[in-house]
């Protein structure tokens, strides 16, 4: 079975209504989500472009893809 954790989900519908630093922050709580699905890290990945950050946006994208 395969499921995306609930907080990043809810990181990215905050983030699409603008609430770009709160989703930054669901993104960085600690949890016990499954750490080889990548979606946190991918979220984190699309909201650095969004913020023209490209160094971290690179960084995350490497880390959720390779």
């Amino acid at each position: 079975m395969t499921s995306l954790p609930l907080l990043p989900i809810y990181a990215a519908y905050r983030h699409a209504f603008g609430e770009t630093e709160e989703a930054l922050d669901l993104l960085n709580l600690k949890s016990k989500d499954n750490d080889y699905i990548g979606y946190r890290d991918a979220l984190k990945s699309q909201i650095f472009y969004d913020l023209k950050v490209l160094d971290s946006s690179l960084f995350y994208a490497k880390k959720a893809y390779f």
